[in-house]
């Protein structure tokens, strides 16, 4: 998880924040960074809630409502590399101090159940979809 950090900063940090659009999605990079941002807060949450053992149903997320209200184009792009980069640290700090009980809890969030260890899974999975997606559509880090 730690070099996913280190890889969007070298990919991204040369391009402002408006330095390219998607036509098909209208997608800014900055969307992207900011469903990263969002997605690595809501899964450690996620993942935090249910290694100390909560046992109601996590609320889902929309991406997109998320994105919509969100202040993301209005940070410069260093501010949110650096918030992904503390977002992610926190995160790792917390899985680093969990012991093999707290990996196996299952909880349930959006109506679904799901282990601790997935959510680390999903949460790495979900930002390297992300770097793949940058990769493909605006060939960065080529």
């Amino acid at each position: 998880m730690t070099i996913h950090s280190r890889r969007i900063k070298e990919m991204v940090s040369s391009y402002g924040i408006d330095a390219y659009l998607d036509a098909e999605h209208d997608v800014l990079i900055s969307a992207v960074r900011a469903d990263l941002i969002d997605g690595e807060r809501v899964f450690g949450h996620r993942a935090f809630c249910i290694a100390r053992g909560e046992q109601q149903n996590l609320p889902g997320f929309e991406q997109n409502d998320y994105i919509a209200t969100a202040p993301y184009d209005r940070i410069e792009l260093e501010d949110l590399l650096s918030e992904f980069r503390l977002v992610r640290l926190s995160n790792i700090a917390m899985f680093r101090s969990l012991d093999e009980q707290a990996w196996t809890r299952i909880g349930t969030a959006n109506e679904n159940q799901v282990s601790v260890r997935a959510l680390a899974f999903i949460m790495a999975g979900h930002v390297r979809h992300h770097m793949g997606v940058l990769r493909e559509r605006y060939e960065l880090g080529q």
